[in-house]
């Protein structure tokens, strides 16, 4: 017995010990504290509210780095939400509230003001309150949000899932919600405002939400919102569906649609039908509907909406089923492209994990009046010139899951699965890309080592490992290159330190022998540049 209580007062303490350290890791990390200190970061603790309880949001901002493309760079800053006893809040729309600050929500509803313009440091985030279900428990399941300016004040939108249990079903909603101007961060905003709900479904098979679509757009031109749906993986290949038809090619069923909603009647109608997972949605200027549809293995479209087309879903597909090569296409014209149904503008295979779209405006000359696109798997911006005989695309490495586009004062948010929002301010000053805080593929140092190294993005090439987040990583340990030297496999216990740094940087061979790394020939400045960029390449 006297055994038994001994190991109970040690699980105890290792128990209060290992709290205690995740709490201090949380709220302080050396390492960490190290690297954002090179790069301007910035800390917050705010209180935040929430059904019941008060959250304590963690908001970390960084001036970090320049982002480089082929026409426009841009500085690059970030906010990053977190939840202190949680895990980190994937950011799901950003929104313009006015011509200065936009509106940010994340996946459990908490709401967020940020003044990008004013942006040095975590307090031009602040909460905002907090959505919530008519139960009063967060809502989660948050497609998009949308606002509409009005005569007296903008009106907000925002689209979600909402389960019958009772029922055993679900169904689609859009609600208004009010937003004040100055708000309370203790508030909590409820969704009864219901402006359209869809066809409810059984979940008796099963469904995925995260195909609902939900994208929202205003066209301002006839006062109506435009609103995408997606068919819940209710195809017969992701789930089984009830009935004959399935429901993207059902005109009895709103999922697997694009809908239009009358602002002045509260009437809704059908614009076309065909869609698996539309995920991004804009009005260019000329009044093109445009979206973007997540395909299955392959086959991510970015589709011109036209009234009354069919686009195909699942009768037909640029991708293939899982796990095979081909896709069991039911066309209605075998001898004409796609089957006969709508083709789309351009697709993607393999597929990037399309998402947010936008027609950029009020951002750059270089690049006003294209298409913007954000993707999820291919972690990346994609940048489309439309013209009459075609088009080109620039992909844009970015590093993290882009969840939602908008641009405010002159600047492009990107909201993300990382919980962060990022703020790309173009630069029209070239001379300051070539200063000790350059961009890292532009004239400076570390500029060299991008002839091996992927300095962008965290993927190795054939010839070098990476080196995002290689300040304090351990030695050799990137499973993505398997070509390190046994000379530096037998320092894989050490960290790239900026003493193991500058003794690899001045002789390489010496530091590990048989390492494939050149000896750099740098100078004593440069090499301290680079020691002084590589933190932050994160």
């Amino acid at each position: 017995m006297k055994y038994l209580k001994v190991v109970l007062i040690l699980l105890v303490v290792s128990g209060t010990a290992f709290a205690f350290g995740m709490y201090s890791t949380i709220k302080k990390n050396a390492v960490f504290d190290g690297i954002v200190t090179l790069g301007r970061s910035v800390k917050a603790t705010v209180s935040g509210s929430s059904s019941g309880t008060q959250d304590i949001v963690l908001l970390d901002f960084a001036d970090r780095s320049l982002l480089d493309t082929n026409r426009l760079p841009f500085n690059q800053k970030e906010v990053r939400v977190k939840i202190e006893n949680g895990r980190q809040q994937q950011m799901v729309a950003v929104v313009k509230a006015s011509d200065t600050t936009a509106i940010v929500v994340s996946e459990k509803g908490l709401l967020f003001t940020l003044t990008p313009g004013a942006c040095e440091t975590p307090d031009c985030m602040k909460p905002a309150g907090r959505l919530v279900r008519a139960d009063g428990t967060a809502l989660d399941d948050i497609y998009d949000m949308l606002v509409v300016p009005g005569a007296t004040g903008n009106d907000y939108y925002v689209s979600f899932g909402q389960e019958n249990r009772a029922q055993n079903t679900k169904a689609f909603y859009l609600s208004r919600i009010q937003i004040a101007d100055t708000p309370d961060p203790q508030s909590t905003l409820g969704v009864e405002d219901v402006v359209f709900e869809s066809t409810s479904f059984s979940l008796e098979n099963g469904h995925a939400d995260v195909s609902g679509g939900g994208a929202l757009a205003y066209d301002a031109n006839a006062n109506r919102i435009i609103m995408t749906i997606g068919d819940f993986g209710l195809n017969g290949y992701a789930n089984r569906f009830i009935g004959d038809v399935p429901p993207a090619q059902d005109p009895e069923n709103d999922l697997g649609k694009i809908h239009a909603i009358d602002l002045a009647t509260g009437t809704s109608e059908v614009i076309s039908i065909g869609h698996r997972n539309p995920q991004g949605l804009t009005i260019t200027r000329k009044g093109e509907i445009v979206s973007t549809e997540h395909g299955p293995k392959g086959g991510d479209e970015v589709n011109i909406v036209v009234a009354g087309k069919n686009y195909g879903w699942p009768q037909t597909s640029f991708g293939t089923m899982y796990e095979q090569y081909t896709f069991p296409d039911k066309p209605l014209d075998a001898s004409v492209p796609h089957g006969g149904y709508q083709p789309p503008l351009t697709a993607f295979v393999p597929s990037i994990g399309i998402s947010a779209l936008l027609e950029v405006q009020g951002l750059h000359k270089a690049w006003d009046g294209d298409l913007l696109i954000g993707s999820l798997k291919a972690q990346s911006l994609y940048r489309i010139r439309r013209w009459d005989a075609g088009h080109y695309m620039e992909p844009i490495h970015f590093g993290d899951r882009i969840r939602d586009l908008e641009i405010v004062d002159g600047i492009l948010l990107i909201a993300s699965d990382a919980g962060k929002v990022y703020m790309l301010k173009p630069l029209d000053d070239v001379d300051m890309l070539r200063t000790g805080i350059g961009l890292v593929n532009n004239k400076n140092a570390l500029s060299e080592c991008g002839q091996c190294h992927n300095l962008s993005g965290a993927r190795s090439t054939e010839f070098a490992p990476h080196l995002v987040n290689v300040f304090s990583r351990p030695i050799a340990s990137l499973t993505d290159f398997n070509n390190y030297s046994d000379g530096l496999k037998g320092r894989a216990e050490e960290l790239w330190t900026e003493d193991n740094l500058r003794a690899f940087l001045a002789d390489p061979q010496s530091f590990a022998p048989d390492s494939g790394m050149p000896t750099p020939r740098l100078s004593a400045s440069d090499t301290e540049e680079i020691i002084a960029l590589l933190p932050l390449l994160r």
